[in-house]
């Protein structure tokens, strides 16, 4: 496999990861990450079009999925940002790092979301270098269509969380109805859902073996590390919350179990 796609991955990867430092220092919100944690991957597949300018069919659609999927979440995250603070999340760092956060944040925010974002960037790497190699066959078909029914669900998924959250009188309340009715997370779902179909699509390529790292390493933040944990900690302490997840599927849309009397 030609290290060529790899290389432009890595430099485009760490580039745009310095220049969000440089811009978090200057606005000081280090959240900004989470922006850039759609947006780094899209950003690689423009470089890597820019300079290679595909035009076969796999290639294209594998950069249109990654880079749709990218930038989609990251004007979602970006729109919810506006005219806010930064997320708790990182003020409790801030003042957890305090006062040497300008130093940590760089090796512990940044810097650790250029490595995970350079993985998720492979699936870009390994179509690219696969070239004209490339052919639709029923394993790009079937993951193409896996993506397109992830991409769904998390849209889906969003657009009513969102409606909730603009008309709910309580600002207590938690969404319950819906999709949200069937998956405690399911735009969670959607996402690792549409990146394993990125990693079907590609994994028959010459050396695809190595996208499937890409999907791997989603599923795993989602499911133990930054996805739900985080969420379930916050809230899990509500009764309301609890009774929510006692008939609720926490990942994979499910029906709700029956409340027992």
């Amino acid at each position: 496999m030609p290290l060529e796609a790899l290389l432009i991955t890595f430099i485009a990867t760490l580039g745009f990861w310095l220049v969000l430092y440089v811009i978090s220092l200057i606005i000081r919100d280090a959240s900004i990450a989470d922006v850039g944690w759609g947006l780094s991957p899209a950003v690689v597949g423009i470089i890597l079009y820019l300079v290679y300018a595909p035009s076969n069919t796999v290639v294209l659609l594998i950069y249109t999925a990654v880079m749709f999927w990218g930038i989609r979440l990251a004007l979602h995250i970006g729109s919810r940002k506006i005219g806010k603070p930064e997320d708790w999340r990182y003020q409790n760092w801030r003042e957890q790092w305090s006062p040497h956060f300008t130093r940590t944040s760089f090796y512990r925010i940044f810097m650790l979301q250029a490595s995970l974002s350079f993985i998720m960037a492979l699936p870009l790497s390994v179509v690219t270098a696969s070239g004209a190699a490339s052919s639709i066959t029923p394993l790009v078909i079937l993951g193409l269509s896996v993506w397109v029914l992830g991409i769904a669900v998390e849209v889906v998924a969003d657009i009513q969380l969102r409606k909730f959250l603009k008309n709910r009188k309580d600002k207590s309340q938690i969404m319950m109805s819906g999709i949200w009715k069937y998956s405690r997370h399911p735009n969670y779902f959607g996402e690792v859902l549409s990146w394993w179909g990125i990693g079907l699509a590609v994994v028959g390529l010459s050396y695809g073996w190595l996208a499937i790292v890409a999907p791997l390493l989603i599923t795993y933040l989602i499911l133990f590390v930054s996805g739900i944990p985080l969420l379930e900690q916050k809230y899990l302490k509500r009764a309301d919350y609890k009774k929510y997840a006692e008939r609720t599927s926490s990942f994979i849309p499910l029906p709700p179990k029956r409340s027992q009397s």
